[in-house]
């Protein structure tokens, strides 16, 4: 049996999609199975009730799975929670265990995800389990976050300079952790999942005003004036310093390489951003 947590997120989504479609039965996990998201896609999938703070609920989800994926928000307790459930794995006698991390993780890393990441990937190393580290790039879908200002006043704001970096579609990640957990290979290493160019805020601004038919503009930020419109707008201070951290490495220009890993795995080409931004264009319409 194959857990899945994270099952309504995009990566999880698209996991589970491609696994139920070949036949494979699997469990997903969310703590609320009255929410929206939780309603089983086609195929084999079913859901169980688990939260990363319970470790009972974890034990319970954990019964009889041999192979899971290991994706939790991030947050500033993601270090404990995700550790909740490397030991119930453990002890469920879990064979081999998926964890979605983040290109970059390192425990000197400029973003605390990033922090995070490499300490539960220490965890997971200790735990004696057979395992995978995805380490995907910046989302694709981070960009839906600035829908409503594309639309209302045809800008974004960040503070990227004119870097570049090979951002990859949440879908490609799904679809490489399905093809992990579906085939039990690649154990003990770290696949890093990017997208199949490298691009400035800049140069998508541009992609996006050909393929929406106006301008729109990359508005270049200095990081003082981001910390305080996300303060004033009620975001977390852990958000808040994550965000610019990762933008700060970013900017260190050294984030431009690509990966084969998804053609590797999952015998296609990534997904380009004109692909992903045409898939969700009725949103900056």
């Amino acid at each position: 049996m194959i857990l899945v947590t994270g099952a309504s997120s995009a990566i999880g989504k698209e996991t589970v999609r491609l696994l139920t479609e070949v036949g494979i039965p699997v469990r997903c996990m969310s703590r609320n199975l009255d929410s929206p998201q939780a309603v089983a896609p086609s195929g084999s999938a079913a859901w169980v009730k688990g939260d990363f703070a319970s470790p009972e609920s974890l034990r319970a989800a954990l019964r009889s799975v041999d192979t899971c994926l290991l994706l939790c928000a991030p947050g500033e307790r993601q270090v404990e929670l995700e550790t909740n459930f490397i030991e119930e794995a453990r002890h469920a006698g879990v064979k081999h265990l998926v964890k979605v991390s983040a290109l970059g993780a390192a425990h000197d890393a400029l973003f605390a995800a990033g922090r995070s990441h490499a300490e539960i990937e220490d965890r997971v190393e200790r735990a004696g389990i057979a395992f995978t580290h995805v380490r995907p790039h910046f989302f694709m879908q981070n960009f839906l976050r600035f829908a409503e200002m594309i639309r209302s006043d045809a800008k974004f704001v960040a503070a990227m300079g004119d870097a570049r970096i090979s951002l990859v579609d949440a879908q490609d990640v799904g679809a490489v952790c399905a093809a992990l957990l579906r085939d039990g290979v690649h154990r003990e290493r770290q696949i890093a999942v990017t997208g199949p160019q490298a691009l400035s805020f800049g140069e998508i601004a541009t992609l996006m005003s050909e393929l929406l038919g106006r301008r729109i503009n990359y508005v270049n930020a200095p990081e003082k004036s981001i910390r305080e419109n996300m303060t004033r707008l009620g975001r977390p201070a852990w958000v808040v310093d994550n965000v610019l951290g990762l933008q700060a490495t970013y900017r260190t220009g050294h984030w431009e390489h690509t990966t084969p890993s998804v053609e590797t795995m999952v015998g296609r080409k990534a997904n380009t951003f004109s692909v992903f931004f045409q898939r969700h264009i009725a949103q900056f319409q």
